[in-house]
């Protein structure tokens, strides 16, 4: 039919009557629609939706001052126990009471300041780990060393609790007499330097006024960040104030002129 060569009686090409006729007539789409059940189906599936008011029905509801929004068909209620209750967090069945808990405080909270307070301290560990009356640490039994590790452990632990300053275990080992741990409370802890301590800067150099004897040496004091940023505050409130000051009495001269 698509060849130009047949003529039909009409006069007219099979291919000029395709195209006449594809003109003439609509197009046809090809489409799908849903499988139709049987009688029964229907009926079954309309039982099973639920009714649904009417618009009367519902216009009158809302004039009667119903709340449409709570449909209680089909709702079921749980009871309030907690049980029932889904992400609550029940602070007082996980609360530990810490009054009750024993804690060994073994360490003291006043930090010793100064070198009678290291001298009494120490001189009472001693006895007590030795069961010794040794009245003042320039006495030569201090510079003995430690022959029993359990007697060096008990005094270092009497020396750490009644001082308030915790020893490091390199400290512990290399400390080998009761007068060497003297001489390192008195010169870390007693002097200050432990109190300037920081850790993100371990290495740091504290100079103070002591550690020179030339009289045209000075050293300048460290200065706390927070007293730094204080000050400044300070001094952008005060400029503040003055320069707000000068601009009121700027307005007000003008104002009389």
């Amino acid at each position: 039919m698509s060849s130009s060569r047949i003529i039909m009686k009409s006069g007219l090409r099979v291919s000029q009557l395709a195209s006449r006729q594809s003109q003439l007539s609509p197009g046809r789409y090809i489409h799908t629609t849903a499988v139709s059940n049987d009688m029964f189906s229907w009926l079954r599936n309309r039982k099973n939706k639920a009714p649904v008011k009417s618009t009367k029905d519902v216009i009158s509801d809302i004039e009667a001052g119903k709340d449409l929004s709570k449909n209680n068909e089909n709702v079921t209620t749980l009871e309030l126990i907690p049980e029932n209750f889904i992400g609550k967090f029940d602070k007082t069945k996980n609360v530990i009471p810490l009054d009750t808990v024993p804690y060994n405080k073994w360490m003291s909270s006043n930090k010793v300041a100064t070198e009678e307070e290291l001298n009494t301290i120490l001189l009472q560990a001693y006895n007590e780990t030795f069961g010794t009356n040794v009245a003042s640490v320039t006495d030569e039994s201090l510079n003995e060393t430690f022959k029993d590790i359990t007697q060096k452990f008990k005094f270092a632990k009497e020396l750490q609790a009644k001082s308030g300053y915790l020893l490091s275990d390199y400290q512990f080992t290399v400390l080998l007499s009761p007068i060497s741990f003297h001489k390192y409370y008195l010169r870390e802890f007693v002097s200050g330097k432990a109190s300037r301590y920081k850790e993100s800067e371990p290495n740091a150099i504290h100079l103070t006024p002591e550690s020179f004897n030339a009289p045209n040496i000075r050293v300048v004091e460290d200065i706390p960040a927070k007293a730094v940023r204080s000050k400044f505050r300070r001094i952008v409130k005060e400029v503040d104030t003055i320069e707000s000051t000068i601009t009121k009495n700027a307005i007000e001269s003008a104002k009389e002129t």
